[in-house]
């Protein structure tokens, strides 16, 4: 049995570990925390989340803080998700919510797999679908903040183009049997996954409307789609 001083030195260790993410280097994904957080809070119909993949639940911590309901789903209880469960409809005892977000998940299963995951995280929401994809096409992003007495500016440029200069992934069944959701299985703007794709598979799979596209122009790496529900 661990002593007092045992169980102490090893939460301060677990914490620091994964206390990395503050780190220097980090910095530019953050912006990635403020989009999963900001959609929401900004959306004056809705009162209520689930997160599938909920991870280290920053994003509960902060959209709670603004009075809303945050349910989270997770497949490992590292972090002690509310409910503790993969992709899959009927999770005993979690409600619908108004939005439904997915961050950095879907990814980790094969594409032939989206349409259905898209539908059955759709079944949980009355109103909004929103998830965030790794992005691996080709892109230019350039934000300028200047100022000078009198003169105060903030200029910023982005420019895409799904399938330039990549390739699809491909992996070894061997690494994938042994560990499955290690991996990413596609990235969008890969040749086989543009952009209008993820949108179309949504749409014919899951019923959903898609209300707008928006990237992490810090670190373009991530692109978020927040689609609502057809009437």
């Amino acid at each position: 049995m661990n002593s007092p001083l045992e169980k102490i030195s090893k939460k301060n260790n677990f914490f620091k570990e994964f206390s990395n993410d503050l780190g220097p280097h980090r910095r530019d994904h953050w912006e990635n925390l403020y989009l999963q957080t900001s959609i929401p809070v900004n959306l004056s119909d809705v009162f209520s989340v689930i997160d599938f993949g909920s991870g280290r639940n920053l994003s509960k911590a902060i959209v709670e803080h603004y009075g809303m309901k945050y349910s989270t789903v997770d497949v490992v209880d590292t972090f002690h998700p509310d409910y503790l469960s993969p992709i899959k409809k009927n999770i005993i005892g979690l409600e619908k919510a108004d939005f439904v977000g997915c961050y950095q998940c879907l990814e980790h299963n094969p594409f032939v797999e989206f349409g259905s995951l898209m539908e059955t995280i759709a079944s949980y929401s009355n109103k909004y679908v929103c998830i965030s994809l790794p992005y691996d096409g080709m892109y230019i992003s350039i934000k300028l903040s200047i100022r000078f007495p009198l003169i105060r500016k903030r200029l910023s440029l982005f420019f895409k183009k799904c399938g330039f200069g990549g390739r699809d992934i491909l992996h070894e069944e061997e690494k994938l049997e042994k560990d499955p959701y290690r991996y990413h299985r596609w990235e969008v703007g890969r040749p086989s996954y543009p952009i209008s794709r993820i949108i179309k598979e949504a749409s014919d799979k899951a019923d959903l409307k898609l209300e707008k596209v928006e990237f992490n122009k810090t670190y373009s790496s991530h692109i978020f789609f927040l689609f609502s529900k057809e009437k």
